[in-house]
C-alpha cells in the first residue's frame, strides 16, 4: 500500500456523484477499500476515487479502481482530460496493481448522450475503457462495459 501525504489546500474535490457511486457500489455487493486510491504515476502521487473489492463465486476477489466523471463541463476538453487521466492511471495499475481492473464511472444520462456518439464510443473501444453506467437517483448500477 502506498501512503501519499497530501497537502489539504491542494486536494480536488470529490466529484459531485462521489458519494452516489459509493452507495450504488455497496448496494451491488462491493467494499469500498480506498477513498481515494492512491497510486504513483514516473514518481508523481495520484489519486483514482475509489478502490473496492468483490468475492465473486468461482472467480475470488475481484480488484477495481473507480474514477468517477459527470462532464457537467466543456464535454469535448472533459474527455480530452479523462481519456489522459485513464491512461495514466492504467499504466501506473499495470505496474503497480496489475490485477486491479480501471472502471470510468459516468451517470447513465451521459451514456445515452455523449458516450452515444460513434466517435466516443470508437475511443472507448480503441482505447478499452470500461466503463460502470449509474443511476444516480436510485444509487444503483445500471450496467458494467467491458
Amino acid at each position: 500500500m502506498i501512503e501519499l501525504v497530501l497537502n489539504k489546500t491542494r486536494m480536488p474535490r470529490n466529484d459531485f456523484y462521489h458519494e452516489h457511486v459509493k452507495e450504488a457500489l455497496r448496494k451491488d455487493g462491493w467494499t469500498i477499500t480506498h477513498d481515494p486510491y492512491p497510486i504513483l504515476f514516473a514518481g508523481m502521487p495520484m489519486k483514482i476515487d475509489l478502490g473496492a473489492e468483490k468475492l465473486i463465486a468461482q472467480r475470488g476477489m475481484r480488484t477495481i479502481a473507480v474514477e468517477i466523471k459527470n462532464f457537467r463541463h466543456s464535454e469535448a476538453n472533459e474527455l480530452a482530460k479523462t481519456r489522459g487521466q485513464l491512461a495514466n492511471y492504467l499504466d501506473a495499475l499495470a505496474q503497480r496493481d496489475p490485477n486491479r481492473s480501471l472502471y470510468l464511472a459516468i451517470p447513465k444520462s451521459i451514456y445515452q448522450g455523449l458516450f452515444s456518439h460513434p466517435d466516443v464510443q470508437a475511443m472507448v473501444r480503441k482505447d478499452r475503457i470500461r466503463l460502470m453506467i449509474f443511476d444516480p437517483d436510485t444509487e444503483s448500477i445500471v450496467e458494467w462495459k467491458e
